[in-house]
């Protein structure tokens, strides 16, 4: 088990993703006692990667938006059918990565909490832009037919267009500068030193 299991699903917990599942290929009672250790209760082992991809795919029927983390090839149609597949690209397998939609670039479980709080800093960035450009889009052609820019009406509204799209380019390019310094959550499981 890696050891920054526990942590990693405290912190995905602490996010708002409190459904979380083990499906392993692994025998049940490895499984159990795995899921046990980093307190998760909702096992489905020994599973095969066709009942892999089933489950996920019941799951969508159900109405969730499943995302699916692994490492090995046995898991890559499972990473193709959820809503998100991500795969760990220092220690991933070429047909996980192939097949995810996500690689992470490090083996640290603790940056799929990263990825969530970028990507919700994603989405509000994207409705801002959206609403700022359509806004500022209806001002500058309200204002370019109300005859407000004078005769060169239609110069001056273009200039106006391009300072809005630069606006939200701007804000958009914040997206840059994310460092997610927050505290990583300590595993609250007792690991045997190695």
């Amino acid at each position: 088990m890696r050891p920054e299991a526990g942590s990693a699903v405290a912190e995905l917990k602490s996010l708002g993703l409190h459904r979380q599942l083990v499906i392993t290929g692994d025998r049940a009672a490895e499984a159990q006692r795995v899921a046990a250790k980093i307190n998760l209760t909702d096992v489905h082992a020994e599973a095969l990667p066709a009942q892999k991809m089933e489950f996920v795919l019941a799951e969508i029927k159900k109405g969730y938006r499943p995302w699916w983390w692994a490492t090995a090839s046995m898991d890559a149609l499972a990473l193709k059918v959820g809503a998100v597949g991500i795969a760990m690209g220092a220690q991933g397998t070429d047909v996980a990565l192939a097949s995810a939609d996500l690689v992470l670039m490090t083996n640290d479980l603790r940056r799929l909490g990263t990825c969530v709080r970028l990507s919700r800093r994603c989405r509000r960035t994207i409705l801002v832009n959206v609403g700022v450009g359509l806004g500022w889009t209806v001002i500058v052609i309200a204002g370019a037919a109300s005859g407000i820019f004078g005769v060169s009406g239609a110069l001056v509204a273009a200039v106006l267009h391009n300072v809005g799209t630069f606006g939200v380019m701007a804000n958009a390019g914040r997206l840059l500068k994310f460092r997610d310094n927050r505290p990583i959550l300590r595993s609250t499981t007792k690991h045997p030193p190695a």
